[in-house]
């Protein structure tokens, strides 16, 4: 597939409706042509985890256009040898049911709703990789085409491509040899928007990189993956570096971004009975659209242990294990305020 090839799928309507350069906010109309419709941006995507139709109406009972998002990172063991024995052992029942399960999401709700799947790697997914117990082997091109073909099929409003989480020594010519093996199979008899991967934590040089082969393949539809960082000081600058490299390299372009595998809050506190919405700043910062914080990632191995528990409600000043309990349920439940993009503890 030549650059000339490639159509993002999505149209951008000229002029704009508002632009602001500080902060960088800009109120855009975008044609979805899959779906025939047009959205203005910046637009929130739901969380998709879990989601029926009957909690869903818990979010809004009259709620246009809805997305929504099941945002996975492959991290446990348990999960990495579940994929692994999906994608090469189980028949096509069996796997799609599994996969779903793994994305955590319901079939008929699916079906009958706009959606879209996200998936990062944290190790490359085609390398051996040695576990405690156990070991992945290795996907091969075909097993990996089942799992490209079941996100594809599960995403009715656009296509994300699944990301690679880049480290010092990896391979960033080897990395987009994968995007571009992705973006392929994805394009084949398809009308959907696809979206290649950035990372929001790259070195200069790797950012450039992406970018100028991005700008070749004339991939103007971007998802930014935060890699479960908030949108805080620290990732905002990021963000504003990464936002200008991309006007300076992708001129020419009706760049589209979407940023997803955000963290929801702001380094919160269990004491605290609010905290700053980091998922919805970045409205300030560029996005078009505005994925969901990710599912799956590392546990707390001590979560568990009576001990660890009770010197955690000492250390914070609880005076019970069931009153610290009743307080982290509370710290991981909180509801948005559109008045002051606080999130405020349920508790409240």
């Amino acid at each position: 597939m030549s650059a000339l090839d490639f159509d993002p799928h999505i149209s951008v309507e000229k002029p704009y409706i508002a632009h602001v350069r500080s902060p960088d906010y800009c109120v855009r109309t975008i044609n979805l042509e899959n779906i025939s419709r047009t959205i203005e941006t910046p637009f929130k995507v739901f969380p998709g985890n879990d989601v029926n139709k009957l909690n869903f109406s818990d979010y809004s009972s009259d709620t246009k256009n809805a997305i929504f998002e099941s945002a996975r990172t492959i991290q446990q063991t348990s999960t990495w040898m579940t994929l692994d024995k999906c994608l090469t052992e189980m028949g096509a029942t069996q796997r799609n049911k599994k996969l779903r399960d793994i994305f955590k999401i319901s079939k008929k709700f699916w079906e009958n709703s706009l959606t879209t799947l996200s998936l990062t790697f944290p190790r490359n997914p085609f390398e051996k990789q040695e576990f405690a117990k156990n070991t992945f082997e290795g996907l091969d091109e075909n097993s990996y085409i089942f799992l490209l073909n079941f996100i594809y099929s599960n995403s009715s409003a656009f296509v994300l491509v699944p990301d690679i989480k880049i480290k010092p020594e990896s391979s960033i010519t080897r990395y987009l040899e994968i995007i571009d093996f992705s973006v392929r199979q994805l394009s084949e008899w398809n009308n959907k928007p696809i979206f290649v991967p950035l990372q929001i934590d790259l070195s200069k040089r790797n950012l450039t990189q992406i970018l100028t082969h991005y700008k070749n393949n004339n991939y103007s539809n971007i998802c930014i993956n935060f890699n479960n960082h908030p949108c805080d000081s620290d990732f905002s600058a990021n963000l504003r570096s990464i936002k200008q490299i991309i006007d300076n390299y992708m001129n020419g372009l009706d760049v589209v971004l979407y940023y997803s595998h955000l963290k929801k809050e702001i380094t919160p506190h269990i004491h605290d009975t609010k905290v700053a919405a980091s998922d919805i700043l970045t409205q300030f910062l560029g996005a078009d659209f505005i994925g969901t914080e990710r599912f799956g990632g590392s546990r707390n191995s001590n979560s568990d242990d009576p001990e660890y528990i009770e010197s955690q409600a000492l250390k914070n000043n609880y005076s019970s294990i069931e009153e610290y309990e009743q307080a982290l349920m509370y710290h991981s439940t909180r509801l948005f305020s559109p008045k002051t993009y606080y999130l405020n503890s349920a508790y409240l």
